[in-house]
């Protein structure tokens, strides 16, 4: 005869035996919250049924941790307009777990999380706002975030993965991420904030119809497996990042947000690169400015003369310089300013090209080829 495994939740237990309550409704989880309260232990909670959310529900600060399992059988249904789904005082983990929205319901916030609650654990969780409407999967209660494990998630017509707002996620890590949103519109992963940061932070595995909007990364971030086609990454970068690795299928459009970017050894930099832009020289001694550009189309007016200069790029950094007319006396010399050329001094005619390198070691732009196409 097989042996039968025991149960997370046995009725005929003694309470220091049982592993998990049973839970039937919403005021199931708040007494058994309250009764782990009482006793200061972990709230363990199994779904065995689905349940009705009709109104806020806050994870108290004084539990050890909060964990509640749907085992993948049991959905939560949302009904009515709730402005915080979750409010996450405490360290808490979600398993097979579906939030589902009835007709007409509205919900700004899924989670919201405070500094206290961290680590908070996602785990096959599938938030499906098809019926309603859902803003935020995550928003935080203070400036300082927490840190979240975020793992087999799906988002089906929701507006933001995170919420708009001043908030730093720390050492968090996103894995096996589905997010869909309106039919015309993409839902966005990041804040969108200036002042939001990602820190030592790792997306990977994400799919869906979204823009990744961070406004500031730094310090080891990694993008890997973006599988969203068509996807626009924009990393509107207030200090450096570094230590990138990006890896997005579909052509997406990278844009930094500033020149303080900083590669690190896993970065991609042709990832990184803006479009294609145009600059005039117009002075004595000129400066092109040169960002993240790997493609400059550069016109020589009148008043343009004496040596040409670029300004400092990246480590590894290639330019490709496409002159589109000359006039002037400008030129480009070797060891003037930050410039080593195979031969110089320079001067370009219509249609030339010229392609450099950036060494940081040196700081010189060393020329790796060019073509006379007068």
């Amino acid at each position: 005869m097989p042996v039968r495994e025991p149960r997370a939740y046995d009725p005929n237990a003694l309470r220091q035996q049982r592993r998990t309550t049973l839970v039937y409704s919403l005021d199931d989880i708040r007494r058994a919250m309250q009764l782990a309260l009482n006793e200061n232990r972990p709230c363990d909670l199994e779904m065995g049924a689905n349940i009705v959310l009709n109104g806020a529900f806050v994870v108290h600060s004084a539990l050890p941790s909060f964990s509640l399992s749907g085992a993948g059988r049991f959905k939560l249904f949302v009904d009515g307009n709730i402005n915080t789904l979750f409010r996450l005082d405490a360290p808490s983990t979600f398993g097979g777990v579906s939030i589902v929205t009835k007709t007409g319901s509205v919900v700004t916030n899924a989670f919201s999380v405070a500094p206290a609650a961290s680590p908070v654990v996602i785990d096959n969780v599938v938030v499906d706002a098809t019926n309603g409407t859902l803003t935020n999967v995550f928003s935080a209660t203070t400036s300082t975030a927490t840190r979240l494990i975020v793992q087999a998630l799906t988002c089906t017509r929701i507006t933001n993965l995170f919420a708009a707002q001043s908030v730093s996620w720390f050492y968090s890590q996103f894995s096996d991420i589905t997010v869909t949103s309106l039919v015309a519109t993409p839902a966005t992963i990041g804040t969108g904030s200036a002042d939001a940061a990602f820190v030592s932070c790792t997306f990977s595995r994400i799919s869906g119809f979204f823009n990744v909007n961070i406004a500031a990364a730094s310090d080891s971030c990694i993008f890997e497996h973006v599988l969203g086609p068509g996807v626009t990454v924009s990393f509107n970068v207030n200090g450096s990042l570094s230590h990138l690795l990006l890896n997005v299928q579909g052509f997406p459009t990278v844009t930094p947000g500033n020149n303080s970017l900083v590669i690190g050894p896993f970065g991609r930099l042709s990832a990184l690169l803006t479009p294609p832009s145009s600059v005039t020289l117009s002075t004595a001694g000129p400066t092109i400015t040169v960002g993240n550009s790997s493609f400059l189309r550069v016109t020589h007016a009148a008043g343009s003369s004496g040596n040409v200069t670029l300004a400092a790029g990246v480590d590894g950094q290639r330019l490709t310089l496409f002159f589109v007319s000359y006039a002037g006396t400008a030129v480009y010399t070797t060891g003037v300013g930050n410039l080593m050329l195979a031969a110089s001094p320079f001067t370009p005619t219509a249609n030339d090209t010229m392609e450099l390198i950036y060494d940081a070691t040196t700081a010189r732009w060393v020329e790796v080829s060019r073509s006379i196409n007068a």
